[in-house]
């Protein structure tokens, strides 16, 4: 799920699965709340939530790291179908929120599902910029089906407060992560 919000009616209905690994990547704080990177399932889904809380001002270079981070969880998992919210609100030119992404970014999410994954889905989420909302998406398509990028843009640098919030919050979900998965 890589709609700036946290998608909270989804991970609320597979909190206790361990048949579907739920991962938000979403700015925290912001609406609806939760989200947090100690939110990792309970009962017989325990370990199977990955909630990355970005925060405000988050840039190209945490959310590919983000996204570095735990693919190699979400390998270990092996799925059978992957499912995304796509949204694209966390645009650098969506000002709903305060996330810095770029067109970039979205091609590269991608092509990354499209090479480590067969079967890749989306559903259209979030995005209010009328402008770049269809470049968003159409990087992400032509980044799934192995096309050349359509829409480049510069990337996009995170806010230093940004940095060193995002390592300390990484810390904490790979702390309550590891007794579950290889990281």
């Amino acid at each position: 799920d890589f709609d700036a919000h946290l998608g909270d009616g989804t991970v609320k209905f597979f909190y206790d699965s361990d048949q579907v690994l739920y991962w938000s990547l979403h700015q925290f704080p912001a609406f609806p709340g939760g989200g947090y990177a100690d939110e990792i399932g309970e009962g017989k889904g325990k370990g199977y939530t990955i909630n990355v809380p970005l925060p405000p001002g988050s840039g190209d270079e945490i959310y590919i790291n983000a996204v570095d981070r735990f693919m190699p969880l979400a390998e270990q998992f092996d799925p059978d179908v992957v499912a995304v919210s796509a949204g694209f609100d966390a645009h650098q030119y969506d000002l709903l929120l305060d996330l810095r992404i770029s067109l970039n970014t979205y091609y590269r999410l991608g092509k990354l599902l499209g090479s480590k994954f067969e079967n890749v889905f989306a559903t259209l989420e979030g995005g209010y910029n009328v402008q770049f909302f269809p470049r968003c998406l159409f990087n992400f398509i032509d980044g799934i089906n192995g096309e050349e990028m359509r829409f480049k843009e510069q990337t996009t640098d995170s806010r230093i407060i940004a940095i060193d919030e995002f390592e300390l919050r990484m810390y904490e979900l790979e702390k309550a992560l590891s007794p579950y998965w290889n990281l």
